[in-house]
């Protein structure tokens, strides 16, 4: 799967890049940035990730795409491109997930929890988040069922 084929990354990388201040435009385009991480999440998630974007503080709804019922770092788990068939196939949230396109983030923001994998450590707004790919089945729910 080739997410940047989706029209959806490339409206939202348009979106983000017409968020900065013109005054800040010249320093934007040399920041080292990834363009777009992505996050994958339960569907059960997607009307409060709308509504608030991703905020480790709301999770509740369902477990962590890794099975957690809480939260593992103090920030959202975030990805490039070339992970998310991993962290869809991990799904251990009980049910369906969404992929979402996250844009505005800088590589240099991004911390490792110790297990390899990133987070960022605030809040994302929903401004920063578009729904790139919805409802996939992944594994087995975590129960085993």
């Amino acid at each position: 799967m080739k997410l940047s084929a989706f029209p959806q990354v490339d409206n939202a990388r348009r979106r983000v890049a017409q968020t900065v201040p013109e005054p800040y435009a010249e320093q934007a385009r040399y920041a080292h940035r990834v363009e777009t991480w992505f996050h994958v999440s339960s569907k059960a998630n997607r009307d409060s990730i709308r509504a608030h974007g991703l905020d480790w503080t709301r999770m509740g709804a369902a477990r962590g795409i890794a099975g957690s019922t809480a939260p593992e770092a103090d920030g959202v788990f975030l990805c490039q491109e070339f992970m998310v068939e991993f962290f869809v196939g991990m799904n251990n949230t009980g049910g369906p997930v969404d992929v979402w396109a996250v844009s505005g983030i800088d590589e240099e923001q991004m911390l490792d929890n110790g297990s390899g994998f990133l987070y960022f450590p605030g809040r994302i707004s929903a401004g920063q988040v578009a729904l790139v790919e919805s409802a996939h089945a992944g594994a087995a729910p975590a129960n085993g069922q």
